[in-house]
C-alpha cells in the first residue's frame, strides 16, 4: 500500500500548479480510525505525505468514516455530491449501486495474495470505468485489508459446522458464501457485531484479522474458522471533477 499511496501522491502533485502560499485542499474520508490500514497509511497520506510531495501545493484533510459518524456504505454518494473529495472505502459497500464493484473479490475465490495482485490488476479498468460512470470519480489504487475469515461463538471444525449459523457479512459476495453453506446472512455494521455475537443476533461474524483481534472480537467469539473468504479489497477514488480541475 506504501507504494500505492507514493504513485497516488506523484501522481496528484503532478495535476496540480498551485502555488503553496493558495494550496488545493482535498476534504477526505478514510476507513475505521482503529485500524491500521487508516492509523499508518490513509490518515498519514493526506495528513502529511502529499503535503510534502507538493511542496505544500496539495493538502488533506481527513477524518475516518467512525468519527463522522458514517457506516461506510454513503461514502461514495458523498464523493459525487461533493461532500468529500476523496474516499478510501470498500467496494462491498458501495456495490448497492452497481454489483460490479464485487467483481475483484469474489468470495472464498482466490486463497493467496500473488493470484489476488493479479486479479486486481486486471480488474482494474473494469473498476475504473464503473467508479467514473456510478459515481462520477476517479479511482486511483486498490488495496487489500487483512485476510477475511469467520469468528463464531461456537465450535466450528469445518464448513459444514456453518449450516444454519446466522453469519454477519457485509458484502453480497459473502452472502452468497453463507447461503451456499446453509447459513443466513445478516448485515450489521462493524461497530455492531461485538454485542451481536453476545446477545446471539448472529452466530458468527466475518472481517478481517487484524480488525477482529483490535475490535476485541476475541472477548465474544469462541472460535475462528481461517478458510480465507475474501481478501477485503479496498479503493481509493476522487471526485472527478475535483480531479479534471486540478
Amino acid at each position: 500500500m506504501k507504494k500505492l499511496l507514493a504513485s497516488a501522491a506523484i501522481a496528484l502533485a503532478s495535476a496540480t500548479v498551485a502555488v503553496a502560499d493558495s494550496p488545493v485542499v482535498i476534504k477526505a474520508v478514510g476507513t475505521w480510525g482503529s485500524l491500521p490500514n487508516y492509523k499508518s497509511h490513509e490518515g498519514p497520506f493526506w495528513n502529511e505525505t502529499i503535503a510534502a510531495a507538493s511542496g505544500g501545493s496539495i493538502v488533506g484533510e481527513i477524518k475516518p468514516q467512525t468519527e463522522l459518524g458514517l457506516s461506510g456504505f454513503e461514502i461514495m454518494r458523498l464523493v459525487k455530491n461533493g461532500v468529500f473529495d476523496f474516499a478510501f472505502g470498500l467496494p462491498g459497500y458501495v456495490a448497492a449501486e452497481n454489483a460490479i464493484f464485487e467483481g475483484s473479490d469474489l468470495s472464498s475465490l482466490i486463497q493467496d495474495f500473488d493470484t489476488s495482485r493479479e486479479v486486481q490488476e486486471a480488474y482494474f479498468p473494469t473498476m475504473e470505468k464503473a467508479f467514473a460512470e456510478t459515481y462520477n470519480a476517479k479511482l486511483l489504487m486498490l488495496y487489500p485489508f487483512p485476510s477475511q475469515v469467520l469468528y463464531c461463538n461456537a465450535e466450528i471444525g469445518g464448513i459444514a459446522d456453518l449450516d444454519g449459523k446466522k453469519i454477519r457479512v457485509y458484502s453480497t459476495t459473502l452472502g452468497d458464501f453463507v447461503e451456499g453453506v446453509g447459513g443466513t446472512s445478516v448485515t450489521v455494521p462493524f461497530a455492531e457485531v461485538v454485542p451481536a455475537l453476545e446477545k446471539g443476533v448472529v452466530d458468527c461474524g466475518i472481517t478481517g484479522t487484524t480488525s477482529a483481534y483490535n475490535a476485541k472480537w476475541f472477548q465474544v467469539a469462541t472460535h475462528a474458522y481461517t478458510l480465507r473468504v475474501g481478501f477485503g479489497i479496498a479503493f481509493g477514488a476522487m471526485n472527478m471533477d475535483k480531479w479534471n480541475a486540478m
